[in-house]
């Protein structure tokens, strides 16, 4: 077998030998990703990832980082320690469900209780490696101006395709700015033989004064045997309106490799201090916001079930005892300051008219972990449809679109067919999904309705092959559909 592995990648390139193992220069780095994919066992089914993500139930991570912050103004300097734990809660072909924490540690005036600072939540890890939270708070994950409030350390999105040396690929960040990857090297790692990925993300010019900007670039270590990350080096720069320059790093690095897996009894405490602990938030999120005076009675309610809580002295008993001082704080009208959130900067695209090619997007799906991205409207003919849930015209489209993603789609496979709303309503979508018994996914479309000359629904937008837009059909009316069949019976052939 190993000779068959090595003539294999002998014909890809010129090889050398290191610590017994084959690999290729930089010039062929696809032989040796064959050369790992060979000898890792067979991913699980579902996974469209080129690097599958291998993680199993009741796996627990554990990531020790250091966070150190600079100004150009004396005396603004800082250091925070941050441990990260990730424990994988489910899996499935799909993805994983997992719970994420970050404590950070404070320094306390002298004599009192040291509290850390720690924010947990539920998330969902889909087969490329994308994560979504089931958030209780709208602050950003990784805040520009701070230490990051939750590091969800061990993912990092891939594309389905394998990736070749050198190659950009974007991956989306609801908190910020989009973030352009590129694989760098394969290079070893103290844990395991890792692919070193290079993300940037940034709020647009640089240069330009007057306004806060931000750049941010970091690196990561990801074991081509598991697919997670074991290490990350980030450093992010920010300049104010004032023309205050700051600088931030962190280093994270994986405790052990691999995680080790918790016993079946600590496995159902920590499952049960993770739930009492978002239930927790959840309430302090609700008390929280703003309604003018403050409900003195729900914080101290509150504060009575928190002092009442059994723990299971477990690594996210954490969360609780911070959830206590953060509603303590809350209660007297303390609130910490808001992270800075810039989002990118740039001029908003032209909407485009028939015979333009149609612009770069993408829209997620509601209630679900997909996406749908521009690049995926060529190949084939594609029908866009746009509608308004609460509109009266909902049920005619919505019927449409259906049979149109039966007759193109599940039958021939020919034609694509994307149905987007451009209002997020979850009762509306809720109510015509029962009610037209609709398996036809549905994305948020209220930033990419006006991508396509005009904000007005109903709008049918058919586009060729090549993604070239041939026809956008404003309102809705009867003889559109035969209009749109025989348009695209012409495009297919």
């Amino acid at each position: 077998m190993a000779e068959q592995i090595r003539v294999a990648c002998k014909r890809s390139g010129p090889l050398y030998a290191l610590d017994g193992l084959v690999r290729s220069d930089g010039n062929v780095m696809t032989s040796l990703v064959l050369l790992v994919a060979m000898l890792t066992p067979a991913a699980p089914p579902g996974t469209v990832r080129p690097i599958a993500l291998r993680l199993e139930r009741g796996q627990e991570f554990v990531y020790h980082s250091v966070y150190n912050q600079e100004s150009d103004r004396p005396g603004s300097q800082f250091s925070r320690l941050l441990d990260t734990y990730v424990l994988i809660l489910d899996t499935s072909p799909q993805g994983s469900q997992a719970a994420v924490m970050t404590v950070m540690r404070v320094d306390n005036k002298p004599g009192a209780e040291a509290v850390p600072v720690v924010r947990l939540e539920y998330a969902r890890i889909d087969s490329l490696g994308r994560i979504a939270l089931d958030s209780t708070s709208t602050l950003p994950r990784v805040p520009i101006d701070g230490p990051p409030m939750l590091d969800p350390l061990p993912f990092i999105e891939l594309t389905p395709a394998m990736p070749e040396a050198g190659q950009q690929w974007e991956s989306v960040d609801a908190d910020q700015a989009p973030l352009w990857q590129r694989l760098l090297v394969t290079e070893f790692h103290r844990f395991d033989r890792c692919w070193k990925i290079k993300t940037e993300q940034s709020s647009g010019d640089w240069n330009v004064a007057g306004r806060t900007v931000w750049k941010r670039n970091e690196m990561a270590w990801m074991s081509l045997q598991h697919g997670f990350i074991v290490r990350r080096e980030r450093t992010t720069d920010w300049r104010t309106e004032s023309g205050e320059t700051r600088k931030s790093s962190l280093v994270a690095e994986l405790e052990l490799m691999p995680p080790a897996s918790v016993q079946q009894d600590q496995f159902r405490d920590r499952k049960i201090e993770i739930k009492a602990a978002v239930e927790f938030a959840k309430e302090l999120a609700e008390l929280m916001k703003p309604r003018g005076e403050p409900d003195y009675r729900g914080y101290d309610n509150l504060l009575r079930s928190l002092d009442r809580y059994v723990s299971r002295e477990t690594p996210y008993a954490a969360a609780v005892k911070s959830l206590r001082r953060r509603a303590e704080l809350a209660r007297s009208g303390e609130r910490p300051p808001e992270p800075l959130v810039i989002r990118t900067q740039k001029e908003p695209p032209k909407p485009v008219e028939e015979g333009q090619t149609a612009p770069e997007f993408v829209a997620k799906e509601f209630g679900g972990e997909t996406a749908l991205r521009s690049g995926q409207l060529k190949g084939r003919p594609t029908l866009l449809i746009f509608f308004k849930p609460s509109s009266k015209l909902a049920v005619h489209v919505i019927r449409y679109a259906q049979s149109a993603a039966d007759a193109y789609v599940k039958q021939a496979q020919r034609v694509n067919v994307w149905l987007l709303a451009v209002e997020n309503e979850p009762a509306d979508l809720a109510r015509l999904r029962a009610e037209r018994q609709l398996d036809i996914r549905v994305y948020d479309g209220k930033g990419v309705v006006t991508l396509f000359a005009g904000r007005s629904t109903p709008r049918l937008v058919v586009l060729d092959k090549a993604g070239t837009v041939q026809s956008i059909y404003s309102g809705w009316n009867g003889e559109f559909r035969d209009m749109i069949h025989k348009e695209l019976l012409k495009l297919i052939d």
